[in-house]
């Protein structure tokens, strides 16, 4: 007689946006927890990350000495995750944890963009805005 052994399946997700606050990330956070539950799969957590846009491409070991209390953070929830256990909430406060004053993160972001237009000496597109020019279908 063979007996069928059920496996539990875990859910757990990163959400990272380049908007400097990690609360951007809760409506696609909650899907994923709807998700979760609509299968059956047991929700063990998520992480929004907010000021993606500050690291690029560079990975967590290039991304320096900022980065160094999230990534902290990423370690012990990935210890957690590896066990099957749920990411507690004060970890996730950590992990999203801001690294830096959302008024600073818009002005890098700010002074980045503009350096991006001047290198690609587009400079003068920078009030540009051609889709308010387009019709909008079916609202006529």
């Amino acid at each position: 007689m063979t007996q069928s052994i059920k496996r539990v399946k875990f859910f757990a997700a990163i959400c990272n946006s380049g908007f400097g606050e990690s609360h951007q990330n809760s409506v696609a956070l909650d899907i994923c927890r709807s998700f979760a539950t609509e299968t059956g799969w047991k929700w063990l957590g998520g992480i929004g990350r907010g000021g993606g846009g500050f690291f690029g491409n560079k990975t967590v070991e290039t991304a320096g000495h900022i980065f160094e209390p999230i990534k902290k953070a990423l370690i012990e929830i990935s210890e957690l995750l590896a066990s099957g256990k749920e990411i507690p909430s004060e970890l996730i406060a950590r992990a999203e944890a801001p690294f830096m004053s959302n008024t600073i993160y818009s002005l890098a972001g700010t002074i980045g963009m503009l350096l991006m237009l001047i290198k690609s000496k587009q400079i003068w597109r920078y009030k540009a805005r051609p889709y308010d020019r387009l019709p909008t279908p079916g609202f006529e």
